[in-house]
């Protein structure tokens, strides 16, 4: 009896591993999606504001002179 319980166990776990194995394999992204590269054309934030079509006010510092 004890060795028909222990034959159960070690083919549940086989199985167990087998599954674990195989389904871990299906959430491994092999092709990661590209970096971001960075923008060369920057946007000042006045044109954002036109781009927005909303009158916002210039709260940018003037450096001085």
């Amino acid at each position: 009896m004890r060795r028909l319980a222990s034959i159960v166990v070690a083919v549940t776990l086989v199985a167990a591993l087998g599954f674990w194995v195989g389904f871990s394999r299906t959430d491994l992204n092999l092709n990661p999606p590209a970096a971001a590269q960075a923008s060369i054309n920057t946007i000042l934030p006045l044109e954002l504001h036109a781009k927005a079509g909303k009158n916002l006010p210039d709260t940018t510092v003037r450096e001085p002179f």
